[in-house]
């Protein structure tokens, strides 16, 4: 039954006691409830924030007449029973008493637990509770390190926290999608949260979060977070470090090509006409063929050593990444395609960025877009209405940039094996190059640590597709990318 709370007797009571206003100030505190500190005009919540109780469960611990502990002091080796009633007093919803609880074994089990939360708050890992509204109920030193934003957090939501730290609200959308799946299934869930600075740095950290049942329902979700940002960095330099082995392994095998095959045909037809030559050096018509076949060897000598020499260069990637615009890049690229292309041609070159900056090997970059627009270009189905688009976004930590055109397209499934290899040309009617152009293309595309890819169909046009780190992306704002795993 409800009743009045008699402030005589209870203002001389050993017992600490409060009278809470429906909105949780506390309107009455006897002298008791004085000297732990409880004053009248605080709030209750604030007061309980230590508990890890907030409005809801608080609530629901009052209507069922449920009693909760408290310290009322952090560290405090004192511990109280509390105990709320409804009242009938229009000014006063609930009335507390606070009653001190023993401490036994000598104060052992008080000791205990003041060592436990000391341990838990400066354990090198997050540490954080919600409760079944998914209301923060506690979080460790290490989780938020601010003393007054841990008081404050108490009873906040996830959506509550994002808006204050000012974080994507992706991140607070897909946080709560984890916490309501272990709601759903009582099942823990593991996450990595990926964070991306606008200085560069970046921050990775394991989640995982279970739930805590009592009755079949659950009652709290219990949480933890590992920083595995060297991990990663270790994964991805040993993964760069594979490809980085395994295309070298492939120029060499390239290189061994080369050699043995182009540049001996080269050396062995200079020897034999080199010998050849001492029989018609007296006879000048047939001297001037010789000769002339000595030449035309000599240059495809040349041009073998030139791609060998390029080929290298690209490898060392002396250059080192530098900030540059695209919309500056492409009109410098337009420009030289358009002088470069016969007169009769045509070519429109479409720009979509997402991104308009980026942070990359100069030189190399040009060199990609270029070689793939004036494909896109000399590949038109009648050259003289040639169309080229060129994409860039953001996508999973990757600068992702486009090269769509409407030309005649490749046999993808036909030459998949042979796509960028070296010395290999996909028309017969287009057989003045020396194919070694989507090859070189590969590799400027490598030497930025970056992949490529191709999408095309015989008639209707070729799409390839780059993917280059994030450090190539100047980051205009924080990012925040939570992976389910």
């Amino acid at each position: 039954m409800p009743h009045k709370l008699p402030s005589s007797v209870a203002q001389n009571s050993p017992v600490a006691l409060l009278g809470v206003s429906d909105n949780w100030d506390i309107q009455f505190a006897n002298q008791a409830a004085l000297d732990l500190g409880l004053e009248q005009g605080a709030n209750m919540l604030d007061i309980l924030s230590t508990a890890f109780y907030s409005h809801g469960n608080l609530k629901e611990l009052l209507v069922n007449q449920e009693a909760f502990y408290i310290e009322l002091v952090e560290n405090s080796e004192k511990k109280y029973l509390v105990h709320g009633t409804k009242t009938d007093d229009p000014n006063v919803e609930w009335s507390f008493s606070f009653t001190e609880l023993p401490s036994t074994n000598n104060g052992d089990q008080i000791q205990y637990n003041a060592f436990v939360k000391s341990a838990v708050d400066k354990l090198p890992i997050d540490v954080v509770i919600y409760d079944k509204n998914l209301h923060f109920a506690y979080m460790n030193e290490v989780a938020v390190k601010d003393a007054t934003l841990r008081k404050w957090l108490i009873g906040k939501s996830i959506e509550d926290y994002v808006a204050y730290r000012g974080l994507p609200n992706e991140h607070g959308v897909s946080r709560r999608s984890f916490f309501t799946s272990i709601m759903e299934d009582k099942e823990p869930v593991n996450w990595i949260d990926e964070y991306y600075f606008k200085d560069g740095g970046e921050k990775f950290m394991l989640r995982n979060y279970y739930p805590y049942i009592v009755g079949g329902e659950v009652q709290f979700l219990f949480g933890c977070g590992v920083d595995i940002s060297k991990q990663i960095e270790i994964e991805k330099q040993s993964k760069l470090l594979i490809e980085d082995l395994t295309v070298r392994n492939k120029l060499l095998s390239q290189f061994s090509h080369i050699i043995s095959h182009n540049l001996r045909s080269h050396s062995a037809n200079l020897m034999g006409l080199s010998q050849f030559f001492d029989y018609v050096r007296n006879d000048p018509s047939k001297l001037d063929d010789v000769l002339s076949k000595m030449s035309s060897v000599t240059i495809d000598l040349d041009a073998t050593l030139r791609d060998l020499n390029t080929i290298v260069n690209i490898e060392k990637g002396d250059e080192a990444p530098s900030k540059m615009d695209l919309d500056v890049l492409l009109d410098e690229i337009y420009s030289e395609v358009n002088d470069e292309i016969p007169k009769a041609a045509s070519v429109k070159l479409d720009r979509e960025l997402t991104i308009q900056r980026v942070q990359a090997n100069r030189a190399n970059l040009k060199s990609v877009l270029k070689s793939l627009i004036a494909n896109g270009v000399k590949f038109s189905k009648d050259n003289k209405n040639a169309k080229v688009i060129v994409r860039c976004h953001y996508q999973d930590s990757k600068v992702v940039l486009t090269v769509e055109d409407n030309g005649i397209g490749i046999d993808t499934v036909k030459n998949k094996k042979r796509l960028f290899e070296l010395y290999q040309r996909f028309s017969p009617l287009y057989a003045d190059g020396r194919g070694i152009g989507l090859f070189l293309v590969k590799s400027q595309v490598h030497s930025m640590k970056g992949s490529i890819d191709i999408k095309s169909k015989v008639g209707t046009g070729t799409t390839f597709t780059i993917k280059l780190p994030q450090e190539t992306y100047i980051r205009e704002e924080n990012v925040t990318v939570s992976t389910r795993i």
